[in-house]
C-alpha cells in the first residue's frame, strides 16, 4: 500500500472561504475533506472558523489515522460488501443530495435483499457475476421484473462506486444479464360517470379526494401534499408546488413546480372537501382530518372499498396488487391514467397533457394518443384525396361518396 498523502486548499464557497484537506489515500483513491472556514484574523477563531495552522494541524490527524470518519489506510484488496455499501449510502446522500425518500428505498433494497444475499463481511474482490447472474435468477423466481430490476441496478451502482475508489478493478455487474422490461401502453381507466359513481360510496372527504384525483391527474403525494394557497378557483388554476411521500413532504416527482387547471368537476369537489368547519385556511391540507395530510393508506384502502361496492370487477385482488385473472382491474394511480385519458380522448393536445400532467418526457404523455378521437379521420383522408379529383371538399358528399363506393364494391366481396 501507498502512504497516504494530502494538502490543504481554499474554496471560495457562498458562506465564506473554507479549508479542505485534499486527501490520496492508501488504496489509491482520492477525497475532500471540510475542515472548517478560514479565519484570517489575529484574534482567536470562533466555533467552525480555523486558521491555516489548526487546518494543518487537522490535515496531519487525518493523515496520522486519528480521525475515523476517514480510512486513510485501508487496503483496497480487504474492502467488504459492507463498506461498499456504506460509501455508496454516503456518496448518494452527501455528493450526490438524493430525497430521504430515494435514500429509504437504496437501505431497504440492500438490508432486505443486498446485504443477506452476498454478505456483509464478505470481500468485493470475491463477488462475481456469475453470482450475480444466480442472483438475478432468483429474483425474477420470487418478484416482479420491476422490482429484480431496480434491485439489481442498486447493485450496480455500489460496485460502480467501490470501482472509482478503485476498491475493484472491473464491475462484475457490467457483463451480467440485465432484466428487461416490456413497456405496457395497457392502462386502466373509469369514465367520468364511474368516477362520481365510485367516489359517492366514500364518505364526503374520500369522496372529494378520488374525484380530485380523477379531474386533475395529481400524483397520490402531491394530492396529499395539496393546500389551500394551491387552489385558485378564480383563475381556475390548480398549482402543484409539493409531494408528500413516506411522511416527508418534497418537490413533485420531476422536481418542477406546474399549474393544473380546473374543470367545473374539480371545482365541485373541492368545494366539497372546503366545506367543514376547521383547517380551511390558506396553509392547512386540503385532505386532512387532524390537521396533517390525509393517511395515503386509509385513502387507498377507502378507493378499493369503493371499487369493490360499485365495481367489484374493477378492484384489485389482495394486498392491492392486480389480480392474475384480468387486466381490469384498477389501482389509486390508475385515476392519474383516467385524468390523461379522458383529456387526450376529447381533443386536448399532448404537449398540452404533458405540460398539465408533468411528465419529463412527451414519450409518456404518448400512451395516452391512441385514445384522441378517430371518428372523422376517414373523412379527413377523403378531403386530403379529394380535391381537384371532382369528389368535391364537403364532408357530407364525401361520406354519400364513399357510400356509393361501398355499395359498388359489395358485390365484389367474398360470401
Amino acid at each position: 500500500m501507498n502512504r497516504p498523502t494530502g494538502h490543504i486548499e481554499v474554496r471560495q464557497l457562498k458562506g465564506g472561504d473554507t479549508f479542505y484537506a485534499k486527501l490520496k489515500l492508501a488504496d489509491g483513491s482520492q477525497a475532500r475533506r471540510s475542515l472548517g472556514k478560514v479565519w484570517a484574523k489575529r484574534s482567536a477563531p470562533p466555533a467552525g472558523y480555523l486558521t491555516h495552522r489548526q487546518a494543518e494541524a487537522k490535515l496531519a490527524e487525518i493523515l496520522a489515522g486519528k480521525d475515523p470518519s476517514v480510512e486513510v489506510n485501508r487496503d483496497p484488496n480487504a474492502a467488504t460488501f459492507r463498506q461498499a455499501c456504506d460509501e455508496f449510502m454516503r456518496h448518494r446522500r452527501d455528493d450526490r443530495q438524493r430525497k430521504t425518500s430515494t435514500l429509504r428505498d437504496y437501505e431497504s433494497v440492500i438490508e432486505y435483499r443486498l446485504v443477506p444475499r452476498f454478505g456483509a463481511d464478505t470481500q468485493l474482490r470475491k463477488i462475481t457475476t456469475e453470482q450475480i447472474d444466480a442472483f438475478r435468477d432468483d429474483l425474477l423466481a420470487g418478484v416482479s421484473h420491476r422490482t429484480a430490476q431496480k434491485t439489481l441496478a442498486v447493485l450496480a451502482g455500489i460496485l460502480e462506486r467501490a470501482k472509482r475508489r478503485r476498491w475493484i478493478d472491473s464491475n462484475p455487474c457490467d457483463i451480467a444479464e440485465k432484466v428487461t422490461l416490456r413497456r405496457s401502453d395497457e392502462i386502466n381507466v373509469l369514465t367520468a360517470d364511474e368516477v362520481l359513481l365510485v367516489s359517492a360510496a366514500a364518505p364526503q372527504l374520500y369522496c372529494a379526494a378520488i374525484q380530485t384525483a380523477a379531474f386533475t391527474g395529481l400524483r397520490m403525494g402531491e394530492l396529499l401534499a395539496l393546500r389551500w394557497r394551491h387552489v385558485n378557483i378564480t383563475d381556475r388554476i390548480l398549482h402543484v408546488q409539493r409531494s408528500h411521500v413516506r411522511g416527508e413532504e418534497t418537490s413533485p416527482k420531476s422536481h418542477k413546480r406546474r399549474a393544473v387547471p380546473l374543470s367545473d368537476q374539480a371545482i365541485r369537489a373541492l368545494d366539497a372537501a372546503s366545506r367543514r368547519e376547521f383547517f380551511t385556511g390558506p396553509d392547512d391540507y386540503v385532505f386532512t382530518e387532524t390537521g396533517g395530510p390525509l393517511s395515503e393508506v386509509k385513502l387507498r384502502d377507502t378507493f378499493y372499498a369503493a371499487l369493490g361496492a360499485t365495481l367489484p370487477d374493477k378492484r384489485p385482488g389482495k394486498g392491492h396488487r392486480r389480480r392474475a385473472d384480468g387486466a381490469g382491474t384498477m389501482t389509486f394511480h390508475d385515476l392519474r391514467h383516467t385524468f390523461g385519458t379522458l383529456a387526450a380522448g376529447n381533443g386536448v393536445e399532448l404537449v398540452r397533457l404533458q405540460r398539465w400532467m408533468g411528465h419529463a418526457d412527451i414519450q409518456t404523455t404518448m400512451r395516452y394518443a391512441h385514445y384522441t378521437p378517430a371518428h372523422d379521420d376517414a373523412a379527413r383522408l377523403t378531403a386530403a384525396f379529394s380535391r381537384g379529383s371532382g369528389f368535391g371538399t364537403q364532408f357530407g358528399t364525401e361520406l354519400s361518396e364513399s357510400q356509393r363506393i361501398s355499395g359498388a364494391t359489395a358485390g365484389l366481396r367474398s360470401p
